[in-house]
């Protein structure tokens, strides 16, 4: 995804909320693709139900937002090291 080149577009745009990260999405969305579909379904649905009340452009996220946000992005974090350590581990077993 491209890098907003100006004010207005900066304002619908951020970057993917997945820990280093350094793609852009759109503003409704909490993460790229990518990330996104690391979230177990579970809890996209709580986001997706979260959103609206915790996520408005002026007002301040809820508590529960706030807390399905964080589980998310933990969520990704640990597929990525889950990923990681499967391919150490192979990469030491595939030649045996």
């Amino acid at each position: 995804m491209r890098i907003p080149n100006n004010r207005s577009a900066a304002m619908q745009n951020h970057r993917c909320c997945a820990t280093g990260c350094k793609r852009f999405t759109s503003i409704q969305y909490l993460m790229c693709s990518f990330h996104w579909n690391m979230v177990p379904a579970c809890l996209q649905t709580e986001i997706w139900a979260n959103c609206h009340r915790g996520k408005r452009l002026n007002s301040h996220p809820t508590d529960q937002y706030l807390h399905v946000v964080n589980l998310a992005i933990e969520a990704v974090e640990n597929a990525e090291e889950r990923y990681r350590n499967q391919h150490v581990k192979d990469l030491f077993t595939s030649n045996a």
